[in-house]
């Protein structure tokens, strides 16, 4: 509702369908001319009273514009700091609560545009400390704060900040900022240049800010993050229940959302446009190259908790999002056209971890998932583009997932992972599953099931022991021009424990290997699949190892339209207590069934050939 404004000594406004009588600061000698200085008269006003209204005007600020309870603050005009090192409004540390401050314009005095060290250091929007029960609504923040020429990067007295909360003298609580703009908030990246700052800074653990709202607001072109939640140097508390939603962040040199320390994070419908990829305020790349983890359009750190991510759209940013220890839910996320990556692991040694019907379109290399713990890692229905790697994850399920480039182990050490009616795909003939990048990663105990690996050159591939007690059950392998199942170099240890159910079927001309098994793999079970157009459905073949094949099982096994059927052939070593039963391999057109060993040949029986 739009205020009635009648202009004398008293000044009459309705604020949430509540009429109000307002002490005017010009009634107090305000001038709002830009030139007098209107610090006393706003002051004494603030003082006075306990509704104040500021027209239209500028109004020159050089010392801090205290606060007090039980107080709302109105108008139409601007504040125009005239001094370094001020906050505009300050809550002083004695504490304050119910404070409302509404439509207030604030002009930090700063640096505008790309002149260096143009206007006054240092200064703050808004500060907030012991404060509870505040509402900041309709604000318009800008020019706070300057680079530093000597050393853009040393910005401590330099830059500046829009709106800055903490529990350093007491706790902050139930805060509303709505509906604001920040913009144009100077910073060299290192300690200042945020939109939005809401942090702990108090060594008692048990004294947070709690219980805040930001919400529908618009924050731009800042020197380090749009908004960060933080807890302070040392051990300090830190942010929680913190909500943000319904922002617009964009234009930041590092992050558009820090969550440096937090828990209880609640992050819904924001959207991020070009974060950690301007140089307004200075050149990054020296200092802070593409791979820094604040240079995203999220961040969270390693003491970060309980965090909620949803219905986000983030387009071109450095990096997506960049995850510490705990980001634990990500949900309708949508990032596009990064220049690094989508989602990538920024900390070391991550925890659990749930992303759900999420898009990561912008095909980079994406997510870098560290743990040496067994976290809960669930990933389901969600697009990937770029290569997925893995460091290594001790447990994890990927569910109804689509990967456009692949799935890539890049170290040792990871188990227990499950893939579960995903789709791998190329438009450039890649690899499904890649564990080739050894030797010895060891990748064990893990599951593909009902999964599809489609146009691509090798569906599964591992080599040199990377690979220990594997499942591939029930998958389609279709339109592949190299392998569908490939694996080198077993050395005895038993690979595969199961390849079963599974359909590989190519596009009427055999090409390919359906399954290759190079290099002894004992205990392997191969029964059920159904084979088309595959030059060589099921090769096992020692090649030079010396080590003995033993314990195998081909069975049940059905080729239409091959050329080979099943090969096997041991050079050096033993074949021996294994079967190969009740195959069908009459369709291929060629070999129907080979066994060349060095040792028995025991156990073929029963198979369809003739």
């Amino acid at each position: 509702m739009q205020p009635l404004l009648i202009f004398s000594t008293l000044q009459v406004i309705i604020i949430n369908d509540k009429l109000l009588t307002m002490l005017n600061v010009q009634d107090f000698g305000a001038k709002g001319d830009g030139i007098v200085d209107d610090t006393l008269a706003i002051q004494t006003a603030i003082n006075s009273g306990n509704e104040i209204f500021i027209p239209y005007g500028t109004y020159l600020i050089s010392s801090n514009l205290t606060l007090k309870s039980d107080i709302i603050i109105t108008g139409y005009g601007t504040l125009k700091a005239n001094a370094d090192g001020l906050n505009v409004f300050t809550s002083g540390t004695a504490g304050i609560q119910n404070v409302q401050i509404i439509g207030i314009t604030i002009d930090g005095g700063g640096q505008v545009g790309g002149v260096v060290d143009s206007g006054f250091k240092g200064v703050v929007g808004i500060y907030l400390t012991n404060s509870s029960n505040i509402i900041i609504d309709k604000a318009y923040i800008k020019n706070c704060g300057v680079i530093n020429p000597a050393d853009p990067y040393t910005d401590a007295g330099f830059g500046g900040f829009g709106i800055y909360t903490e529990c350093r003298y007491g706790q902050t609580t139930n805060i509303k900022i709505i509906n604001c703009t920040i913009e144009y908030i100077a910073g060299g990246g290192m300690n200042a240049g945020d939109g939005i700052v809401i942090s702990g800074y108090n060594s008692n653990l048990a004294i947070v800010p709690e219980d805040v709202l930001i919400s529908n607001c618009s924050i731009k072109i800042v020197g380090r993050n749009g908004i960060s939640l933080a807890g302070g140097e040392s051990i300090s508390s830190l942010a929680k229940d913190i909500r943000v939603v319904n922002n617009y962040i964009s234009n930041t040199q590092l992050s558009g959302l820090d969550i440096e320390d937090g828990s209880d994070i609640i992050l819904s419908e924001n959207e991020f446009y070009k974060c950690g990829n301007i140089s307004y305020y200075y050149n990054y790349d020296s200092t802070y190259p593409v791979t820094y983890r604040l240079r995203t359009a999220i961040a969270t750190g390693q003491t970060s908790n309980d965090i909620m991510i949803s219905d986000t759209i983030i387009k071109n940013c450095n990096n997506g999002i960049t995850y510490g220890v705990m980001l634990n839910k990500i949900t309708n996320v949508f990032i596009s056209d990064s220049d690094t990556t989508d989602i990538i692991q920024g900390l070391a040694n991550a925890g659990d971890l749930i992303i759900t019907g999420c898009q990561f379109t912008s095909n980079k290399d994406c997510f870098n998932y560290y743990s040496t713990s067994q976290n809960n890692v669930k990933i389901s229905n969600c697009l990937f583009e770029g290569p997925v790697k893995i460091i290594t994850l001790q447990k994890g399920t990927f569910s109804n997932c689509k990967f456009k480039n692949g799935f890539v182990f890049t170290n040792p050490g990871s188990e227990n992972i499950i893939w579960d009616n995903c789709d791998f795909f190329s438009t450039s003939a890649g690899i499904g599953i890649n564990i080739s990048g050894g030797p010895y990663f060891q990748i064990k105990n893990c599951m593909v099931v009902n999964c599809s690996f489609n146009n691509l050159s090798t569906g599964i591939t591992s080599d040199y022991e990377n690979i220990i007690g594997w499942q591939i059950i029930n998958c389609i392998f279709a339109n592949i021009t190299g392998y569908g199942i490939r694996h080198t170099n077993s050395a005895g240890v038993v690979s595969f424990k199961r390849i079963s159910g599974n359909k590989f079927i190519n596009n009427l001309t055999a090409t390919g290997e359906a399954i290759s098994i190079v290099q002894s793999n004992p205990r392997i079970n191969i029964f059920q699949n159904y084979f088309e157009f595959f030059a060589t459905c099921i090769s096992i073949t020692n090649v030079v190892s010396g080590t003995d094949l033993l314990d195998a099982i081909v069975s049940e096994n059905l080729a239409i339209s091959c050329t080979n059927g099943i090969i096997i052939a041991n050079s050096t070593g033993n074949w021996d207590r294994c079967i190969v039963t009740y195959n069908n391999m009459f369709g291929c057109s060629s070999t129907k069934i080979s066994l060349i060993t060095g040792g028995n040949a025991n156990g073929i029986v029963g198979n369809n050939i003739t």
